[in-house]
């Protein structure tokens, strides 16, 4: 068990050196003590529940990176490791660049991308595709939501303007599959965006054709005690001001995001908060349920009155080799922004 703490502590699952060990983890696995998450890798259960999915994804990737140094981590996995917010439901994957002359096979947990010549940086000791190419791929590939979440956090990070990544992405892009797809999602980014949450939420109403809010602005608190708030979104509407609060789990258990307080004194403080905005608006509040069931989030909207400005629209403009199957929950969404 030590093994395995020094690796947890070192940003890594542990990796058998020996059949003895291996055995013996795999013993462990069968009492519930160790799970392995990925095949050859172990970690205490204990620990592995107390990391969120993108911690989780990370650690993978630092584990398979430490086994394989010559490996070029690419698409959505490069886009953990430079910081980049990304949909949770694509991180069961590993995505690997090759060059165009090396064959192997993809499988079901390791994807392996043809990528030619492209630009590779280290970040953390982990050689990835650069961050331009990195965003590049993940729209080019991505539907529109999945890529604006992406992109929203692009901007952000890099303090880039879209009209400048927008060139870069062009040069990079020339002759590629899926670049005027990207392109379309990177044209409604936002670096205001300050979550994934915010960005899909963003993303539905742009495709439901709702009147988009504007993003983080201050309001001043009108008990005149000097404090300001900036909800995520907020609607001037003739009825009145409608506030938007997005809620994730991770603003009540991210020690980042806490700051040391519990998760109790960051729910209290939320309630404060609210009640303040309350005194000039109304405060809708939506989770990521609400993100996995479109038109739930459409009912939402409408029961607050925001209005729809244009026609619902699909923004999926990925050649139809690109796009995945449709899951029964993309099947709906697509029926609810069409209907």
């Amino acid at each position: 068990m030590q093994r395995l703490s020094q690796a947890f502590h070192g940003g890594k699952c542990l990796h058998a050196k020996t059949d003895a060990e291996r055995q013996s983890l795999r013993r462990l696995v069968r009492n519930g003590l160790v799970c392995s998450p990925s095949r050859g890798l172990f970690v205490r259960a204990e620990d592995w529940r107390s990391l969120n999915s993108r911690a989780r994804a990370l650690m993978i990737i630092r584990s398979m990176s430490a086994m394989h140094p010559d490996w070029v981590f690419c698409d959505v996995s490069a886009a953990v490791v430079h910081g980049l917010a990304v949909s949770f439901h694509l991180l069961g994957q590993l995505h690997i660049a090759v060059p165009k002359s090396r064959h192997g096979r993809s499988t079901t947990k390791v994807i392996r991308h043809s990528t030619g010549s492209c630009p590779v940086v280290q970040v953390g000791g982990i050689k990835v595709t650069s961050l331009p190419r990195t965003v590049l791929d993940c729209l080019r590939g991505r539907s529109f939501a999945e890529g604006l979440v992406i992109a929203d956090s692009a901007l952000r990070m890099s303090g880039a303007t879209a009209t400048s990544f927008e060139g870069t992405l062009r040069r990079l892009g020339r002759g590629l599959h899926g670049i005027r797809h990207a392109l379309s999602t990177l044209s409604h980014a936002d670096p205001r965006s300050e979550s994934g949450g915010e960005s899909l939420a963003r993303a539905l109403m742009i495709e439901f054709g709702f009147r988009l809010p504007e993003l983080q602005v201050t309001v001043r608190s009108t008990l005149g005690d000097g404090h300001f708030y900036r909800p995520d979104f907020m609607w001037r509407l003739p009825s009145g001001i409608v506030y938007g609060e997005f809620d994730g789990r991770e603003k009540y258990v991210d020690p980042a995001m806490t700051h040391g307080a519990s998760a109790a004194s960051v729910m209290a403080d939320e309630r404060l908060r609210e009640s303040r905005l309350s005194a000039t608006g109304r405060v809708m509040r939506f989770c990521y349920a609400d993100l996995r069931s479109p038109a739930r989030l459409a009912r939402l909207l409408d029961g607050f009155g925001i209005p729809r400005d244009r026609r619902p629209v699909s923004l999926d403009l990925r050649p139809s080799s690109r796009r995945e199957r449709p899951t029964t929950r993309q099947s709906t969404r697509r029926a609810a922004i069409t209907a």
